[in-house]
C-alpha cells in the first residue's frame, strides 16, 4: 500500500443549521472493526441524539466504504459524509455526524448540504498527516560499508535508526519506508551483506 493521508488527531467539530446542532467526530482507523467500535463509541456518547450519520473509508490490504443515513431520509447524509472524505482524498478514516434536531425540517435540498457542509468545513480544518507504510530491516555489516551506507541513505529522510551495536561488524535495526526497501536490498545483495526483514510499521508525517 502507498502513503495516504488521514487524521492525525481525532476531530471534533460542531455548528449549529436552521436550529439543528450537527457534531463531527471522526478518527483514523485502520480496520473496519475499528471504524465500527468508534461509531458505537459516539451513539453512546450521544444517546439522545436525533441522528448519528456516519461514513468510513478502509484501505488496508483489503478496501472497506460503507455510510448510513441512520434515520435521516434515503439519501440524505452517509453518502454525503463519505463524499466529502473522498473529496480531500482521505483513507483509513471514520466520520460520526450527530444532529440534534432545532425544530426546522430542512428538506432534502438542506439536508444534503448541511451534512455534506458540515463534513466537509470540519475535516478541512483538522490536523492531518501522511501516513506512509515501512518495515524494520535488521542488517550486519563492516564498517566500511556502514560508512557507505550513510553516504547513500540519509538517517531521518530515508530511513529511522531503531537499534545500533558496535563489535567486529556493525548490527543495526532501521525501519524503512517501503517504497526504498528495494533499494536498501540492492545495497545488501551487491555487498554480499546479511539482512533480515522483521515486523511492519507505519511513518507519520504532519501535514503543517
Amino acid at each position: 500500500m502507498s502513503c495516504y493521508i488521514s487524521l492525525r488527531e481525532r476531530l471534533e467539530y460542531s455548528e449549529r443549521i436552521n436550529r439543528s446542532l450537527f457534531v463531527v467526530n471522526g478518527v483514523h482507523c485502520e480496520t473496519e472493526n475499528k471504524c465500527k467500535y468508534f461509531i458505537q463509541e459516539i451513539n453512546d456518547r450521544y444517546p439522545d441524539a436525533s441522528h448519528n450519520c456516519w461514513a468510513y473509508s478502509v484501505d488496508n490490504k483489503v478496501t472497506r466504504k460503507n455510510y448510513s443515513d441512520a434515520g435521516e431520509p434515503s439519501g440524505t447524509a452517509g453518502r454525503h459524509i463519505f463524499g466529502s472524505i473522498e473529496a480531500l482524498e482521505l483513507k483509513n478514516i471514520v466520520v460520526v455526524v450527530t444532529r440534534y434536531f432545532g425544530g426546522i425540517k430542512l428538506g432534502i435540498r438542506g439536508l444534503i448540504d448541511a451534512y455534506g457542509g458540515v463534513t466537509s468545513r470540519g475535516l478541512e480544518n483538522a490536523k492531518k498527516a501522511r501516513f506512509c507504510p515501512g518495515i524494520v530491516v535488521t542488517i550486519t555489516m563492516n564498517y566500511s560499508s556502514w560508512d557507505t551506507f550513510n553516504r547513500i541513505f540519509k538517517e531521518g529522510s530515508d530511513y529511522n535508526k531503531r537499534n545500533i551495536t558496535y563489535s567486529d561488524k556493525v548490527n543495526v535495526s532501521i525501519a524503512v519506508k517501503v517504497r526504498m526497501l528495494n533499494k536498501i536490498k540492492e545495497f545488501a545483495v551487491k555487498r554480499n551483506i546479511k539482512y533480515s526483514l522483521e515486523n511492519e510499521v507505519t511513518f507519520v508525517e504532519p501535514i503543517p
